[in-house]
């Protein structure tokens, strides 16, 4: 019969929760398995008694995830403010798409014509999303 050895480390008894729990599962599933506490091991202790060793991980893993919210937390803002810049370039867009079609409207006045032209250019995109093959390109 196959052993298992659950190595872990722990402070405050979750990581031994765990240990212990799965353990327990691998003996419910007619396996030999010990959870044993990397500080409290005893001096006779020796990996070759076992035929496979799994090792708990838990404050690598809380660093890393540690560091992952900081650079979350970090680049958000950054992610925020190119929201914002993108929307201003796609507003800047419109609008100088805007101006060049209202120029060639029969308006007078430009800031009239422009706004007509805006007008015009997001009603065209608006009919070229109802065409099946256009749509996916506007």
């Amino acid at each position: 019969m196959s052993s298992f050895l659950l190595l872990y480390g722990t402070g405050g008894g979750q990581t031994a929760k765990i240990a212990e729990r799965i353990a327990t599962t691998i003996s419910e599933r007619g396996r030999e398995a010990s959870a044993v506490d990397v500080c409290d091991r005893p001096d006779s202790f020796t990996l070759e008694e076992y035929d496979a060793v799994v090792g708990s991980l838990g404050a690598t893993t809380l660093l890393v995830l540690l560091v992952y919210m900081a650079f979350t937390l970090i680049l958000l803002p950054v992610a925020i403010v190119g929201l914002f810049a993108e929307f201003l370039v796609v507003l800047y867009g419109q609008a100088v798409f805007g101006y060049l079609i209202g120029r060639r409207l029969p308006i007078e006045r430009d800031g009239v014509a422009t706004i007509a032209g805006i007008a015009a250019f997001l009603l065209a995109l608006e009919l070229f999303g109802l065409v099946p093959y256009l749509g996916g390109i506007a």
